[in-house]
């Protein structure tokens, strides 16, 4: 790469018939002189690192691959439920195994209250993950009145253009006609719209 730019700096000059920092041949030494001392200093710290680890350094496993394996290849809940704090991009192939994990363990973790189950936990699971049961419980309080579920989304909007519950306003700062709904109005109405179906 470095090498090509080399050649690309040195074409673009000749045809502006510029003057050159220094000419193309000692440029070539110069640069064949890093190269070799980074790919030097490379070797020195493979080989100075211990050996059972050198096989770590190397990888052919993907971004998406590493966040996948904390589901696929996890052996307790806690483990696995560690690809909720990976990027969605990264395990969006497994999605509805993760949605049909979390479903299938909901109720037995409000059970059993493992220390990782906590309300910050809760507020971080996608609506689609949660079992409708759990849905509806969070969109609505104790006394059955609606609350809020935690939007990050929601509230960064809110605070930037006035969107969602109370705003009136839109993206724009205020010139659109509708307001935009925030996430947790369009969570509540997908419960309220499968409690109609039942």
């Amino acid at each position: 790469m470095s090498y090509s730019a080399l050649f690309i700096y040195y074409a673009v000059r000749e045809e502006d018939d510029g003057e050159a920092f220094m000419e193309k041949e000692e440029s070539l030494v110069w640069l064949s002189a890093a190269v070799g001392l980074v790919s030097a200093i490379f070797a020195c710290f493979l080989r100075l690192m211990k050996s059972e680890y050198r096989q770590t350094f190397f990888s052919t496993e993907t971004g998406c691959e590493y966040a996948q394996k904390f589901f696929l290849e996890g052996e307790t809940d806690e483990v696995k439920i560690e690809i909720l704090k990976r990027n969605r991009h990264k395990w969006a192939k497994i999605r509805g195994q993760v949605g049909a994990f979390t479903k299938a363990n909901w109720a037995k973790w409000e059970r059993e209250e493992p220390a990782w189950f906590d309300e910050h936990f809760k507020a971080k699971v996608d609506d689609d993950l949660l079992p409708a049961e759990a849905l509806r419980a969070m969109a609505l309080g104790e006394g059955g009145e609606r609350r809020r579920r935690r939007s990050s989304l929601g509230e960064v909007l809110r605070s930037v253009g006035g969107i969602g519950e109370g705003g009136g306003g839109g993206v724009d700062g205020g010139n659109t006609r509708e307001s935009v709904p925030s996430p947790s109005v369009i969570s509540f109405r997908r419960v309220a719209a499968e409690e109609s179906f039942k």
